[in-house]
């Protein structure tokens, strides 16, 4: 992670640590989020973004001798491993025969097959939404993600020594997403995708352990597990953008020098992708979730522009120095989501345009100042936001998730159950003060990046527990965990 000049410095960093009340020389007094932010010392769906978050503040917090940045590193990685679905592989630490905790073990080994299934294999993946329920969506948002944040926070992944976990995981995550492509071809009408396993109201009836759920059964019976898809004749550009971007994204990874490259893997999962960019670009509207009505699809959105960004600007990142044509579709792509998105302060599966942003700004494009203007405006404004809410109180008994504002010990966020989205803002801020994401625009002086890793650095401390209760919101980190559990 680069660090702005008069930001707060690792042991041995490249600029003097600002010290609250006595900030450095020319530089303003820290705004408000940021006054217990940098102190001098040494040495987590959105958990993926609150790893990568984790990531990107690591130089800061090895200046914090109050953060435990490689114990707080694993405990996401460690999330995804309990949500594993299928025939749970080896390095799975909680295996019963592991050496680990040991609670889990194989299940749902037939999901995609009985009836309403496609008689095919979809095994594997993760469970989501607190059940067992299985979606393409925020799976292909979690391998994206954690794989932007291996490109941009590689070192600090291996100093932490969970790089090789994030390649499993990510690894996990695709292999699952490859399968649920069950039609693959070249012309993009003929593409075929999951979408989603399992039933939400029979889940909902079952509560018990996943090892011990009944497979295989008809509808109205507790093992009932359909399977929908999105197709041309059931449109979502969404679900395709999404999974095209993630196996897209997975590719790159699978081609570095190291024991996870794989050519051959990697050229499949960038074929797969590619297809699925064809489908998505063909269907042209994001899914409704499962027909007949029942219980809502729970990551359903009235956007698809926002994945169809992501997916192409993978492409632009692998075909920058060969097909010109692949970031004239990216930039049309970021366009069209910025048009729909640009005021929009909660980013995640719902809105991948912070993400398709960066992505972006790291493919190796020639852009017009016009075009890398519009991009560091977009930013600048989502950025700001955030920003500006930390003097905005709280109205009590007041929650929209459109209305940023902040608590009284400093947490800006959307209202009760938002503190996942402060997290993901707080990424957003810290990949924005990048060297390598902003270039040449105006806002990489020290000031703005400063101003940025501040955002980031002050909500992550309260995150991790400096708030007015003393309690951290990553599970696990304090050593305790919820009561009553879920």
């Amino acid at each position: 992670m680069e660090e702005a000049a008069g930001g707060c410095s690792s042991s041995g960093g490249v600029a003097a640590a600002c010290t609250y009340g006595q900030p450095p020389a020319s530089a303003a007094p820290p705004a408000a989020h940021c006054r217990r932010s940098c102190r001098g010392g040494r040495h987590t769906p959105r958990l993926s973004l609150l790893l990568l978050l984790l990531a990107a503040l690591f130089g800061y917090a090895a200046a914090q001798s109050d953060i435990n940045t490689d114990f707080a590193l694993q405990l996401p990685l460690l999330f995804y491993e309990m949500q594993q679905s299928g025939a749970l592989p080896a390095w799975n630490k909680f295996l019963v025969t592991g050496g680990g905790i040991g609670w889990r073990g194989d299940a749902h080994l037939r999901d995609g097959s009985g009836p309403d299934g496609l008689g095919v294999d979809l095994s594997g993946g993760w469970y989501a939404s607190g059940d067992h329920m299985k979606y393409t969506q925020p799976t292909a948002y979690a391998v994206s993600t954690m794989v932007l944040g291996a490109v941009l926070y590689e070192e600090e992944f291996r100093m932490s020594g969970v790089f090789d976990d994030v390649m499993l995981n990510v690894l996990w995550g695709a292999e699952w997403l490859a399968k649920a492509h069950v039609n693959a071809s070249d012309v993009g009408e003929d593409n075929v995708l999951v979408a989603q396993v399992g039933d939400v109201d029979t889940e909902a009836e079952y509560w018990g352990r996943p090892e011990q759920q009944p497979e295989g059964g008809a509808e109205g019976e507790p093992g009932w597990r359909p399977v929908y898809t999105v197709s041309i004749e059931r449109p979502g550009s969404d679900v395709a953008g999404a999974a095209s971007a993630a196996l897209l994204a997975s590719s790159t990874l699978l081609r570095l020098p190291g024991p996870f490259q794989d050519a051959s893997l990697a050229d499949a999962y960038e074929t797969r992708g590619r297809q699925l960019y064809l489908l998505g670009e063909q269907m042209g509207q994001p899914w409704a979730g499962p027909p007949g009505g029942g219980a809502p699809y729970p990551y359903a959105k009235a956007t698809f522009e926002d994945d169809m960004a992501a997916a192409s600007a993978w492409l632009c990142r692998i075909d920058a120095s060969v097909a010109f044509e692949s970031c004239e579709l990216a930039r049309a792509w970021w366009s069209a989501a910025d048009a729909s998105l640009a005021s929009q302060p909660v980013a995640g599966w719902s809105n991948q345009l912070p993400f398709a942003t960066v992505t972006l700004a790291l493919s190796d494009i020639s852009d017009t100042p016009a075009e890398a203007a519009q991009r560091d405006a977009y930013l600048r404004t989502y950025v700001g936001m955030w920003e500006a809410a930390a003097g905005v109180p709280c109205a009590a008994g007041v929650v929209d998730p459109e209305v940023l504002c902040a608590t009284d010990d400093a947490l800006v966020y959307t209202g009760p159950g938002g503190a996942p989205d402060t997290a993901v803002a707080s990424l957003v801020a810290m990949m924005a003060s990048e060297a390598r994401v902003l270039g040449a625009s105006v806002d990489a002086s020290v000031d703005v990046r400063r101003s940025r890793q501040c955002l980031a650095v002050g909500q992550l401390r309260y995150l991790l527990g400096e708030n007015a209760l003393g309690v951290a919101y990553l599970m696990g980190y304090q050593g305790i965990g919820p009561e009553p559990a879920r």
